[in-house]
């Protein structure tokens, strides 16, 4: 049997071996998303492989937790449940577990539909945030009811959201990306006003933890735009960046300065001068089409990036080597690492 084959008879059979490491005693949780509807027969069984995928220990094997027939664009992870309450956006509304997967509930009705985040409030574990192609909800008891964050917004283009972040140490500050630019409420979602890029659509929007005046948001066709004044104006940083569709941004949080991104067809690619010049990463992913970047916080030499129809991908060395430790049968949507 050859590598890639054995490699993805491991992935299905929900127990993947990542290369050999020292891992820490308080190993990361890593979860993500499997897009892809295709059924596969691996050893004389029916594997799906859409779905939530989580490592507890740090990538040593992996769980399939997630429903086999629903798509998952977004996912959220509560630090303070230890992994117990997870959030997925999903094209039929939002499902909650509050047993680290085990089980599911759909939270929202009918009238929520193609939501493509979830966010929980880093300042009240109660408070719910999710985008969807019809606007912005919020949730201030867990999940159990919604409420619209809609008010005001026309045309249509303002009301397709895709991203949102919200200001760690002010909850009411909350910026969303849509359509047609970037929008800033100050009133915890009641009210909106334009916040630059007009005309430009948002794919991926974050706030830096140590400076919460530096917002960076990677967009359709224009690459990506930094903000140094808490998005009242915006450059565009794409000195020696591959590609301009650009899907993820990641901020180091333990690194100022370093950022990575990565969209259609440019791998990923990191700098480290806030995005003065950037450089693309690994000869191996340098030509895929990257949905989602994410850095481990514990251990931030840990990169992982998830590609469109060729599996999830790890580097240990921040971003300069990527290895291949899942292989998914469909496209990696969301990463997160708790």
């Amino acid at each position: 049997m050859n590598h890639k084959m054995r490699n993805l008879v491991v992935l299905l059979t929900c127990a993947v071996a990542l290369p050999l490491f020292s891992q820490p005693k308080t190993a990361s949780s890593l979860y993500f998303s499997v897009l892809g509807r295709k059924k596969v027969t691996v050893v004389g069984q029916d594997i799906y492989t859409t779905g939530l995928y989580v490592s507890a220990d740090g990538g040593e094997t992996y769980q399939h937790k997630g429903w086999k027939s629903l798509p998952i664009f977004g996912l959220a992870v509560d630090p303070r449940e230890n992994g117990r309450r997870i959030f997925l956006a999903c094209g039929n509304g939002v499902l909650r577990s509050l047993d680290g997967g085990e089980t599911w509930k759909i939270v929202t009705d009918w009238e929520i539909t193609e939501v493509q985040t979830v966010v929980i409030d880093p300042n009240d574990p109660q408070t719910i945030y999710l985008t969807s192609s019809y606007g912005t909800w919020v949730s201030r008891d867990g999940g159990d009811s919604w409420h619209s964050l809609n008010q005001g917004l026309q045309p249509v283009s303002l009301t397709y959201h895709s991203v949102l972040a919200v200001k760690p140490s002010d909850s009411r500050t909350l910026y969303v990306g849509t359509a047609d630019g970037v929008l800033v409420s100050r009133d915890g979602g009641e009210h909106w006003q334009r916040s630059g890029l007009q005309g430009r659509q948002i794919h991926d929007l974050q706030i830096a933890p140590y400076d919460e005046n530096l917002l960076l948001c990677g967009t359709d066709i224009t690459g990506v735009y930094i903000s140094r004044d808490a998005g009242q104006s915006w450059r565009q940083i794409n000195m020696q960046l591959k590609g301009r569709d650009i899907y993820s941004v990641e901020i180091d949080a333990n690194n100022p300065g370093v950022f990575y991104c990565g969209g259609y067809l440019c791998g990923v690619n990191r700098t480290r001068n806030y995005g003065e010049t950037w450089e693309p990463l690994d000869n191996e992913i340098t030509d895929k089409t990257i949905r989602d970047i994410a850095v481990d916080l514990r251990q931030p030499h840990v990169v992982y990036a998830g590609a469109l129809n060729y599996g999830l991908y790890r580097s240990t060395d921040s971003g300069n080597r990527f290895s291949l430790i899942a292989e998914g049968d469909g496209q990696i949507r969301a990463v997160a690492v708790q």
